[in-house]
């Protein structure tokens, strides 16, 4: 347990590898491309954690393999060459989750239940492989996607409380790729998708929202 790591002089890297718990209860920086890897098997709660702070103008990247149970924001996103972000395992947070990477990617391999989630990879790749993600009966529980979105497995994405709805943006600036299902259940929120079925196209896609805006051509395997 730690309150705040490389604050005030960013570390070089930070690696933990044990089966512990680990928790950060404020700032984890690295610089100059250093890489954060948290390879402990137990609880991880973490708050902001950053590879781009001070020397330097590369970020490192961030590797998470245990159940996250609560985290504010990861930032790969550096003026040169951007990090990776890839978390594992389950991500279960009563915040707000912010994951920033740029041309990096980020790859979310469990399934994620947060009050809302912002994952930008504009120039980059987002990778959805949990099966759902979900948003808390808070307000603003918001879902966007920013950057080429690939599923790796069916994909549910439900915003629909009882009562907060909350609106849901996948592929902007960019697609929607992956030979899966593609569910989004927003309630009476907004839903926009940008290309659908691009490089890749899903199985099927099925909207719920209170207006559904489809940015460019959705194409299915059946179509």
């Amino acid at each position: 347990t730690a309150v705040a790591i490389g604050y005030n002089t960013p570390l070089t890297s930070f690696t933990v590898s044990s089966a512990d718990a680990v928790t950060v209860t404020s700032y984890l920086w690295t610089r100059n491309g250093g890489d954060i890897t948290l390879n402990n098997t137990g609880a991880t709660s973490l708050d902001q954690l950053s590879t781009d702070k001070g020397i330097g103008s590369t970020a490192g990247d961030v590797t998470i393999t245990g159940p996250v149970t609560r985290l504010v924001s990861i930032d790969t996103d550096a003026t040169s060459a951007d990090g990776n972000i890839w978390v594992k395992n389950t991500l279960a947070s009563a915040t707000s989750t912010t994951l920033t990477a740029g041309a990096g990617t980020i790859t979310l391999d469990g399934a994620v239940t947060v009050n809302s989630l912002t994952a930008n990879a504009n120039n980059g790749v987002v990778y959805l492989n949990g099966g759902t993600i979900t948003t808390n009966n808070v307000g603003g529980n918001t879902v966007t996607i920013s950057g080429k979105t690939v599923m790796g497995a069916d994909l549910l994405v439900d915003t629909n409380n009882t009562s907060f709805d909350g609106a849901v943006s996948l592929g902007a600036n960019a697609s929607i790729n992956g030979a899966h299902n593609l569910t989004v259940d927003a309630g009476t929120a907004a839903v926009t998708l940008s290309f659908t079925g691009f490089e890749t196209r899903p199985q099927s896609v099925v909207v719920t929202g209170g207006t559904i805006t489809q940015n460019g051509s959705a194409r299915t395997t059946g179509s």
